[in-house]
């Protein structure tokens, strides 16, 4: 579905580099930096956080990939990144989501489906004359309820596949 004039929203996420798809030990790597931060201060535990969000890239020739864990935060950028200057972790960093058009996709399931949900939103967005333009933004995911994870059953959980729209 095509959301026009998404407003800019800001991430706080943890870099990582993932060899061999291990997404799993890079989120637990990144979950305990997060957790770090938002325990570090009281200025970072003022800060809101909102849903779960990663943004990742292709593997490269050597199988490794960029994967950047994190979540969705209410607050200026200024303040955020005042926090992270009193944080020593220098994996953490802040993410701006471009305003704009977006293509968002909605998988129902467990997250062993997500690389067939992004080749069907994929498909979607070409069917709907729609292109991604990575130069407006990142295309990441968006995780839903994934607070439960272990509460409901995997076919339970709802993530979006966010897609930046460029011109046709």
């Amino acid at each position: 579905m095509l959301h026009n004039d998404v407003p800019e929203r800001l991430a706080l996420v943890s870099k990582r580099k993932v060899a061999n798809f291990r997404f799993d030990l890079a989120q637990r790597e990144a979950s305990a930096s997060l957790s770090s931060f938002f325990a570090s201060s009281s200025e970072a535990k003022d800060l809101e956080k909102g849903k779960r969000i990663s943004f990742s890239w292709a593997p490269d020739v050597a199988g490794s990939a960029d994967y950047w864990p994190g979540f969705l935060i209410t607050a200026t950028e200024d303040t955020v990144r005042n926090c992270l200057a009193m944080c020593d972790d220098s994996s953490l960093a802040v993410v701006r989501i471009q305003s704009g058009p977006w293509f968002v996709h909605e998988h129902f399931g467990g997250y062993d489906g997500l690389k067939n949900a992004w080749s069907l939103a994929m498909k979607e967005m070409a069917e709907n004359g729609l292109k991604m333009d990575c130069d407006d933004g990142t295309p990441f995911e968006l995780y839903l309820n994934s607070e439960k994870m272990g509460v409901v059953p995997d076919s339970e959980l709802v993530t979006e596949i966010w897609l930046p729209v460029g011109n046709p």
